[in-house]
This record gives structure tokens, sequence and C-alpha cells, in this order.
């Protein structure tokens, strides 16, 4: 088996060309490890922006289209052993604004607001200053996201307008 054509053939390709073999070897490994890494980075990317999805948009979204009261699917959902948490929340889609003053022109932008509490910070999954934040909130306040409040020109104790839309 050894002294078969193929493997006599190999035996001195590999003796009269060691430079060529040791630069080839070596690209098949560098090759290897870099597509070991890119696929590592790529699968660290992908988790964290499942969670960052997961963050920020609820896993189950159940909207009422009538004024009945909740509180039978309250106290569904509070003695459900199988849901770790849940928390009222108001959306709307509107144009937040900003009114000119003091030598600002007046900025707007459409969003998705969503009206949570300080209750609420303990469903989300929110850092400690977010949760600080979100708590620290009195009525008619908002907190707006560091994106959102840079597309209106809006700082801290800037009165902002909904308009539904």
């Amino acid at each position: 088996m050894w002294n078969s054509l193929s493997f006599v053939l190999a035996r001195a390709h590999l003796r009269k060309r060691r430079t060529q073999n040791i630069v080839t070897v070596l690209g098949v490994a560098i090759g290897v490890m870099v597509l070991t890494t890119a696929l590592s980075l790529f699968n660290g990317f992908t988790a964290a922006l499942i969670q960052a999805t997961l963050k920020a948009t609820p896993h189950v979204s159940l909207q009422l289209y009538d004024q009945k009261p909740l509180s039978a699917l309250e106290k569904a959902l509070s003695s459900d052993p199988d849901i770790a948490a849940w928390s009222p929340v108001l959306g709307d889609t509107g144009l937040l604004f900003r009114r000119a003053e003091a030598g600002r022109k007046a900025e707007g932008n459409l969003a998705r607001m969503f009206g949570s509490g300080p209750k609420e910070a303990e469903v989300l999954n929110l850092s400690a200053l977010e949760r600080e934040q979100l708590s620290k909130l009195k009525e008619g306040e908002v907190l707006l996201g560091r994106i959102l409040a840079d597309s209106i020109s809006a700082f801290k104790g800037d009165t902002v307008f909904l308009l539904n839309l």
C-alpha cells in the first residue's frame, strides 16, 4: 500500500518543495483561525442583539379594545406561576416635539411612545441607573432616550409635547 504510485509521488513532492508546503500549511492554519474568530465574534454579536431586542420589546403584548375592567386579567396574570413578571403599558405613536424658545428652533420627530412608571422598573430589564431614573419620575414627566432627545434637541427640564396621529 505504501509503495503505490500516489504515495511515492506525494513523498517526492514533500521532500523537494518544503518551503511551498510550509507556506501552504501555515495558510490553511491561519485561514481556519480567522474563520473561527469571525464565527465566534458573530455568535457573540447575535447573542447581544437578541438580548438588546428582548430588553426593548415585550415577549407578549395584549391589547384591549373595549372599556371592560382589567381586574380579571390582572388576577389571572398574577396567579400564573409560568409568568415571571407583567405590567400594564400605555403606548401610542405620534409626533413628539419641542417648541422654539430662547434662540432654539422648534424640532420634532415621529416616535412610538410607551408609558410606564416606577412600578414597571421591576418588570423591565434595566440597568441600575435606568431603574433609578424611572423610579424618580413624577406625574407629567417623561424619560426620553438619548437618540430621541437628540433628534428634537431636548434637554433635561424642557417641555415636550406629543401629538397623537
